[in-house]
């Protein structure tokens, strides 16, 4: 039979029950850490065994690193925060509260503060509510409790909003049609040339005029037709007319034209006139005014020059500017204005022809007793 030899077991390991083998206990590395000895020791309370080595093995306790003023050490070892309202105790291994007095509420943190002047202990003890709100806010029975400032149970009404009578709920301003609601809840008069837009009563708005006939924009923003003889002026803010000079006359649009020919502006240049004429002896002028044609003219066919017409042979022209035949035995005088007959006075053998001019009668004839023919002079038998 052979003799045993002894040998020593490493460091984390012993003999085995029959001392044949090192080993190492199977320790629960959740609360447990490895000897050196081999054996396993559970860890103090607030201490957890550190991460497993390289063989996998937990050979200490440790503690997490906290934030003390927020966390608490758990009897694992590991870190808690504490729920709002609380805050560690002086060996972070409980969350603990304030002992809160009358007039203090807890704060988030967890620490008591005493409510400020004109405020009290919200319903909650977490919020100093104040007596009354500022202009603009309502009293909310919910209040922000993620804040810890003073003032948090008042609320602001959005834009356009006011606080109702007793201050607890937000209601839309109402304003008279011909203003319009600020921001922040009042009611404001437009500028000149502006008005309320009525589908939001909260701006104030303006036509654009330039973009309408013959209008301006009004005092109240509004577009206004401008009157008779009148336009807009360039910015469209005013009616104006033109003043008009020499032949031209205001139209109903504010603008001067010319007359046309033959006419002259009214005394009021807005319209064009023209005198009523004789047709027969006026004439109408480029201006309108009448004008007399004079002795031997007449209006030519549109009224508008003196002309007389052109006589042929044996006419005359008629004081009206018009031709005329003379009678049988008269013809015109050198001028042509008046028919004459040649003088037969004294003249005995003397006729007038029918052109009126005069004949003298041949040897053997004799003027009629009209001067109008010469007649054979007869003889008797005796003769």
């Amino acid at each position: 039979m052979e003799d045993a030899s002894c040998m020593e077991c490493g460091a984390w390991t012993h003999p085995d029950s029959e001392a044949r083998n090192c080993i190492k206990d199977p320790c629960n590395y959740e609360v447990e850490k490895l000897m050196v000895t081999g054996t396993c020791e559970t860890c103090p309370e607030y201490y957890h065994p550190t991460p497993p080595n390289e063989d996998g093995d937990a050979t200490d306790c440790m503690q997490d690193t906290c934030a003390l003023d927020t966390q608490i050490y758990e009897v694992t070892g590991t870190c808690k925060e504490c729920a709002a309202y609380s805050h560690p105790d002086v060996e972070n291994k409980n969350c603990i509260t304030c002992d809160r007095q009358e007039g203090e509420i807890i704060q988030v943190n967890g620490t008591c503060k005493a409510c400020p002047a004109q405020t009290y202990v919200g319903p909650m003890m977490h919020e100093c509510v104040p007596d009354q709100c500022e202009e603009g806010q309502i009293l909310t029975l919910e209040g922000d409790t993620s804040q810890a400032g003073e003032n948090s149970w008042c609320e602001d009404c959005e834009p356009y909003f006011v606080p109702n009578d007793d201050a607890t709920a937000c209601v839309r301003k109402v304003c008279p049609l011909t203003k319009k609601i600020t921001k922040i809840g009042n009611c404001e008069d437009c500028p000149a040339k502006y008005y309320v837009d009525l589908e939001t009563q909260t701006q104030c708005v303006q036509d654009d005029c330039s973009q309408e006939e013959n209008k301006i924009l009004n005092i109240r923003g509004q577009c206004e037709l401008c009157p008779l003889f009148k336009h807009p002026n360039v910015d469209f803010t005013e009616c104006v007319w033109e003043t008009c000079t020499g032949n031209k006359y205001l139209k109903e649009d504010g603008f001067c034209e010319s007359c046309p020919s033959g006419k002259r502006p009214d005394d009021s240049r807005r319209s064009c006139i023209k005198d009523t004429c004789d047709l027969a002896t006026q004439i109408s002028t480029d201006l309108g005014y009448c004008e007399d044609c004079g002795m031997f003219t007449h209006p030519d066919t549109n009224n508008t020059i003196c002309v007389s017409d052109t006589c042929v042979e044996n006419q005359i022209l008629k004081n009206d500017g018009t031709c005329e035949d003379c009678m049988d035995y008269y013809h015109p005088d050198d001028d042509a204005k008046n028919c004459v007959q040649c003088d037969i006075n004294g003249r005995d053998r003397d006729i007038w022809l029918t052109t009126g001019l005069c004949f003298t009668c041949p040897n053997m004839t004799y003027p009629g007793p009209q001067k109008h023919e010469c007649i054979n002079d007869e003889c008797d038998e005796t003769r």
